[in-house]
């Protein structure tokens, strides 16, 4: 049984498919991220997951956080950095 408290998640990118199962399955009741990812975010492609999941997922909220433009834009960055390092790390293998 999950604890009977409310947690709010802050994100710095929307869920990716796996982590969005995980915090739908964890006792964070809210996850407000600040930047969109419309390649592999999960929140606004979420009537894509199976009906379990989905049902799952009810009553708890995905949302895009309201954020500074400044603050998108940093988010972004830091994941295009992430993945640029993943790319070559990849690369070198």
């Amino acid at each position: 049984m999950l604890p009977n408290w409310k947690a709010t998640l802050y994100t710095s990118l929307e869920p990716c498919p796996m982590c969005m199962a995980r915090l739908i399955t964890s006792a964070v009741n809210r996850v407000l991220y600040a930047a969109p990812d419309m390649t592999g975010g999960m929140v606004h492609r979420i009537e894509d997951m199976p009906p379990f999941w989905i049902e799952l997922g009810e009553g708890k909220v995905f949302s895009h956080a309201r954020s500074s433009q400044e603050l998108i834009n940093a988010a972004n960055e830091i994941f295009l950095l992430n993945l640029d390092e993943l790319f070559e790390k990849l690369k070198n293998r």
